[in-house]
C-alpha cells in the first residue's frame, strides 16, 4: 500500500514515530512520501501563537521547550552539512531515511493538490494540525486517516491529554479514525485505552500515546488493506476543547497539574 504522511514538523514524539513507521514500512505499507506543514499554522499570528503555548506549558516549561526549540532548529541546519546521528525534526528523519519530503505552507493549496494526485496515494495518514478539503478527503484511493490521542469522541479538538488531566479522568487512549470536513468526528477504525496513573504528567502521557501509535496505525493500515474492519462504536460523551485559556492555564497549575 502507497502511504503519503503528512506532519506538522516538531522536535518531540513526532520524528521518533516517524522512523519506527519508516523501520515497520515495506511488508503492509510504503511511505511514499512526507508533507510538513509547520507547528504554527500559519493562519495564526505569532503573538496568538506564543501565548497559547504559554498558558499550555506554565513559564518553566515555556522558556525550557522554546529554548530547545531553538537549538533544534539550529542543529537541523547544521545537520545538513554534517549529518548528525541524532534527529530532532520530522525533517531530519526524512533526509536521514531518503524519505522523499516536501515543506509545504498550507496542505489545500491547489499546487499541493496537484502534486498528491499525480503521486496517487492507496492512503493519506495525517499527523499534522491543518483541516482537510472535500478535494484532498478524496485523493487517496482508500481515504484519509487522522491519529488523535484520546478516546473519541470525547475530548475533540487541541491538547486532549492537557483536557484530561485537569478533568482528573482515569484513562485516556489513542484513537485512529477516517477524516471528513469535521473535526476529529469521523468514523473510528480502531481504539486503544491507556490508564493514567497518579504520578503521570503532560509528557509521560504523551509518551505513552506516542508509544501506542505506531503499533495502531500499522494495525489500521492492515485493517483497511484487508478491508476487515468495521465502524467502531464507542460510548464515552463527545466533548470538544481548544487551546486552554489564562484561567484554564491557573486551573491547571492550582491543582498540583505536572507538565513534565
Amino acid at each position: 500500500m502507497k502511504v503519503i504522511f503528512v506532519i506538522s514538523e516538531s522536535h518531540l514524539w513526532k520524528p521518533k514515530l516517524l522512523e519506527e513507521l519508516y523501520a515497520n514500512s515495506g511488508k503492509s505499507y510504503e511511505i511514499d512520501s512526507v508533507f510538513i506543514t509547520d507547528f504554527k499554522s500559519y493562519k495564526v499570528k505569532f503573538r496568538r501563537h506564543v501565548k497559547r503555548y504559554y498558558y499550555l506549558l506554565g513559564i518553566k516549561q515555556f522558556i525550557i521547550q522554546g529554548l530547545f526549540s531553538l537549538y533544534c532548529a539550529v542543529y537541523n541546519k547544521i545537520d545538513k552539512y554534517f549529518n548528525f546521528r541524532k534527529t530532532y525534526s520530522v525533517e531530519m528523519v526524512c533526509r536521514k531515511k531518503c524519505i522523499k519530503y516536501y515543506k509545504v505552507k498550507d496542505i489545500n493549496d491547489e499546487s499541493v493538490l496537484r502534486n498528491l494526485k499525480q503521486l496517487k496515494p492507496d492512503l493519506i495518514i495525517n499527523l499534522g494540525n491543518q483541516i482537510y478539503s472535500e478535494e484532498l478527503l478524496n485523493i487517496p484511493k482508500y481515504g484519509c486517516i487522522n491519529k488523535h490521542c484520546s478516546l473519541l469522541p470525547a475530548y475533540q479538538g487541541v491538547y486532549p491529554v492537557w483536557w484530561a488531566l485537569l478533568n482528573n479522568e482515569k484513562e485516556i487512549g489513542v484513537t485512529v479514525y477516517f477524516m471528513n470536513r469535521e473535526i476529529d468526528k469521523g468514523e473510528v477504525i480502531l481504539q486503544k485505552k491507556i490508564e493514567v496513573l497518579s504520578q503521570d504528567s503532560f509528557f509521560s502521557l504523551y509518551d505513552k500515546c506516542f508509544g501506542l501509535s505506531c503499533q495502531i496505525i500499522m494495525e489500521t493500515i492492515e485493517k483497511i488493506k484487508s478491508g476487515e474492519f468495521e465502524h467502531v462504536l464507542t460510548n464515552y460523551h463527545p466533548s470538544y476543547f481548544s487551546y486552554p485559556s489564562k484561567r484554564d492555564s491557573e486551573l491547571f497549575f492550582k491543582a498540583s497539574k505536572k507538565i513534565k
